[in-house]
């Protein structure tokens, strides 16, 4: 049915194949490509257009408003729209015995639980995948823990990016739980540094089958069987 519809995709992703966590590096038929370009590819060969750093602002019958990460207007005119609103939580409210409202306590702003994770505000370039949670449990309650998405995420994952008016355009994290949101921007980063440093990456996967350090995900930096050769830490999953 492709062949009778103009399909259009739209997103507030700086460029394509971001996926909310920066980008990645996909190792194939002996290149390793990224995501952007991969992406782009998957879609010329099949027809499809795509916007990007894009923010919907408002929504007529057929006409969709926005604005661009350059401060530009725009808009789109279509038959049929399918937009994905932020994630938001379920905005639960929670009280304690005395009957004090400590919803503030427990949620994000955005309705996810508050976590073992580190939410202190810091700039992108200090971001650390030791920022993100391990066990889901509540730093408010002991036996709490949050299922799955219900975590509320420390930061983003792709760069933060605002229009010149202020408007956040940036990708969330993937709410796909911890693992992918975790190692998302460092594993990438980290098969840069490798493709950089003229080292052959062995894998663009998974830390369990890069097998390398949780705390700084190297595996240039590891010792195989021994753990991360500057932290002293075994390996893990």
């Amino acid at each position: 049915m492709r062949d009778k519809a103009e399909i259009t995709y739209l997103s507030n992703e700086f460029e394509m194949g971001d996926f909310g966590m920066g980008g990645i590096h996909i190792r194939r038929g002996g290149y390793v490509t990224p995501s952007s370009i991969f992406t782009e590819s998957l879609f010329a060969e099949r027809g499809l257009r795509w916007v990007t750093q894009a923010h919907v602002t408002g929504l007529e019958k057929g006409r969709a408003s926005m604005e661009f990460l350059d401060g530009r207007d725009g808009e789109e005119t279509f038959d049929l729209a399918m937009l994905l609103p932020p994630f938001k939580g379920v905005g639960l409210k929670a009280m304690n015995r005395q009957g004090i409202d400590i919803t503030e306590r427990l949620f994000a702003p955005s309705g996810f639980m508050k976590v073992d994770a580190d939410y202190t505000p810091k700039p992108f370039e200090t971001w650390r995948a030791s920022d993100w949670p391990r066990t889901y449990q509540s730093s408010a309650y002991p036996n709490l823990f949050a299922a799955g998405i219900a975590f509320a995420p420390p930061h983003p994952i792709s760069r933060p990016r605002q229009s010149p008016k202020g408007t956040n355009i940036t990708p969330a994290p993937p709410r796909t739980g911890m693992p992918s949101a975790m190692i998302g921007k460092t594993v990438a980063r980290s098969i840069v540094d490798m493709i950089q440093g003229a080292k052959e990456p062995r894998y663009a996967a998974s830390m369990a089958e890069m097998g390398g350090c949780l705390r700084c995900f190297s595996r240039s930096q590891s010792l195989p069987g021994n753990g991360c050769s500057h932290h002293g830490l075994p390996h893990r999953a």
